[in-house]
């Protein structure tokens, strides 16, 4: 499908979702931004800042939160909630762009070129020969077997579980069963070629020149290499459940999977498609709703964490989103931890000026907010309800005691704040995921985690991950909530799931791996 296609209907998804928040009864539509402007219009009347509710909805967020909004309401609240509307989907549109940018490199890239022709371009890593370049994290490009890699001691590589087999295309297959390498498993074709075979299915001797080599195996079209200790069943035989029919009905729904996990990477979607699937997911359909201010939150941390990162003002936009709702707040550990001290400390100093301005301009409502409202978790709505995937939410719905409920929490929330940390600073070449694992842990420490707050769960969709961990992430965060679903996704993605940090290299829960740990990528000669 052509990406204006795709344009297309990320904007039919964005005008119908949008549309339906607009349409709304005036007293149920954005609700939440209702509850901005009435607080901020009624300081105008003498109103305390925190005495305002509408409904059962109080306002929550720093005072300087209140400075920000007040602008807003010198227009007619009509033209507000357009506008508001609308700049939701600018942002969901940036957010896309920043993803699809920055989700498929790492800080330092490997660019490939033909052999004696690698450049130097600003910021990157010298290119290396082909034999040792891999493509982004999942693309698999597709060479006519007769012009693929024709040079002696060539190799092209692909990444792993991303295999295609198409008319005249070579066929790539994991690493620890396609290649010969020291340390790894040898890898055998089902059926041993002769030497008379044709010349681009004979094993290659590593050439004399080249030492670092090891010898490379390509397999026959439609073959799939196995390792020693393979076994080979009779079609259509062996044992039940590991030959036969079952075994190729099972072959085939994994490859789907894995095709159309890879064709939803952040590698292969082009901008459009990521600002689609955001667009259906539900933390961005909740922002609609209820004119949420999380969207742009999550937006500022991303665009510090990606577009900032290499300029002056790198922490800036984490600070400023921290003084409005103080979430945020996680990330400036993320900075420290990555190496990044200097955009900590600027963070740190703009959410502590951002809160000066607030106590100047309302001091009274400031001094109520630091010193109570601001931790009365009371105060944030229904936080027993399913929409609170927190894991204080959870905990509350379990019936647990109030005092054995908050140790819960800090401790088992804290840890996987803590591991996320510590797996954030080793992707910290990948900002990213660094940020999304981040992100992802906040929504298990928070008092409360409403559906807008969850957009770093899409996001993971978008990392380098395994295919079939990319459908179950988008299909967990686009179909209706099921259980605690989205808190144990939260804590996967924080905690647990592989994501690629660098050529062979996974973090997380290990997978499949080869005998250099983790998985690689495949070389086919």
């Amino acid at each position: 499908m052509g990406t204006r296609r795709v344009w297309a209907l990320a904007a039919t998804a964005a005008a119908v979702t949008a549309g339906a928040a607009l349409w709304r009864p005036a007293e149920s539509r954005l609700t939440d931004l209702s509850v901005y402007l009435g607080a901020v219009s009624g300081l105008a009347d003498g109103t305390a800042l925190y005495d305002f509710t509408r409904g059962a909805a109080p306002f929550t967020y720093p005072p300087f939160a209140a400075v920000l909004f007040t602008p807003l309401t010198w227009l007619p609240v009509p033209v507000v909630q357009v506008a508001w509307t609308l700049a939701t989907v600018a942002v969901v549109a940036g957010v896309a762009f920043l993803t699809t940018k920055t989700g498929t490199r790492r800080e330092h890239n490997v660019v490939a070129h033909p052999i004696d022709t690698a450049v130097e371009p600003p910021g990157n890593v010298v290119a290396h020969p082909i034999d040792t370049a891999v493509e982004p994290p999942g693309n698999v490009v597709a060479h006519p077997i007769d012009t693929a890699v024709e040079r002696p001691g060539n190799v092209v590589a692909y990444p792993i579980d991303t295999a295609i087999e198409r008319p005249g295309n070579v066929v790539a297959y994991p690493i620890d069963t396609a290649v010969e390498r020291p340390g790894l498993a040898s890898a055998r074709c089902p059926a041993e070629l002769p030497a008379s075979g044709p010349a681009r299915n004979r094993v290659r001797p590593r050439p004399a020149d080249r030492p670092e080599l090891s010898t490379i195996r390509a397999c026959p079209q439609g073959t799939r290499p196995r390792s020693p200790n393979s076994v080979t069943m009779p079609s259509g035989g062996g044992p039940p459940g590991v030959g036969g029919p079952w075994t190729r009905a099972r072959s085939t729904i994994n490859s789907a999977g894995e095709r159309i996990g890879a064709t939803l990477s952040a590698a292969s979607l082009s901008t459009a498609g990521v600002a689609l699937l955001l667009t259906l997911s539900a933390p961005v359909s909740s922002n609609f709703k209820y004119g949420q201010v999380s969207l742009f939150l999550a937006a500022l941390v991303l665009a510090d964490m990606t577009a900032l990162r290499r300029t002056p003002w790198h922490g800036t936009l984490i600070g400023l989103a921290a003084a409005v709702k103080l979430t945020p707040l996680i990330f400036i550990p993320l900075l420290w931890v990555t190496g990044r001290r200097k955009a900590a400390a600027l963070a740190t100093a703009t959410f502590a000026g951002c809160g000066l301005a607030g106590f100047v301009a309302l001091p009274r409502d400031s001094w109520r907010f630091w010193t109570g409202e601001g931790f009365d978790v009371s105060r944030l709505g229904y936080v027993t309800g399913l929409g609170n995937q927190s894991l204080n939410g959870a905990l509350m719905r379990l019936g647990a005691a109030p005092g054995v409920r908050e140790t819960l929490v800090l401790i088992v929330g804290g840890v996987i704040v803590l591991l996320a940390l510590r797996r954030a600073a080793r992707l910290k070449d990948n900002p990213l995921a660094a940020t999304v694992v981040v992100g992802a842990a906040s929504i298990v420490l928070s008092p409360v985690s409403w559906t807008h707050h969850q957009v770093w769960l899409v996001l993971a969709a978008f990392l380098p991950v395994r295919p079939v961990a990319r459908i179950v992430i988008l299909a967990v965060m686009i179909l209706p909530l099921v259980g605690e679903t989205r808190l144990l996704l939260a804590v996967v993605v924080a905690a647990m799931l592989p994501i690629q940090a660098g050529e062979g290299r996974w973090d997380g829960i290990r997978t499949p791996a080869t005998a250099a740990g983790g998985r690689s990528a495949v070389t086919v000669a």
